[in-house]
């Protein structure tokens, strides 16, 4: 049986959610989340940020925002052109994507 990284702090979700994302100088982009979690997302977006740079992300079902940082810079993504990013929430915000994310190796809900 596989065991889960133990760096992870909460279970992954693949789920397509559509977002906006704003860089600290106020350039815009909206994409869609590939896959998140309870601390951030992989993403898919047309904005070109750093590794390490700052940006603001917006869940467009709820329009909640967030801050978040980019820990990584994936490139891009060959079938749909848009840059690739790993974002990390920089504040605690359960149920920011809009359902309860398991903590990372927590029993399944019974």
């Amino acid at each position: 049986m596989d065991q889960p990284d133990s760096r992870r702090r909460s279970e992954r979700v693949v789920s397509r959610i559509p977002i906006r994302v704003e860089s600290g100088d106020g350039a815009r982009s909206e994409g869609q989340t590939a896959v998140v979690n309870g601390n951030g997302a992989l993403i898919l977006c047309g904005l070109e940020v750093a590794d390490g740079d700052t940006v603001t992300l917006t869940n467009l079902q709820s329009d909640d925002s967030a801050p978040c940082r980019v820990v990584w810079a994936g490139g891009r993504d060959a079938a749909s052109g848009l840059q690739k990013y790993g974002l990390e929430l920089l504040e605690s915000r359960p149920g920011f994507w809009g359902f309860e994310i398991p903590e990372s190796g927590a029993a399944p809900a019974q």
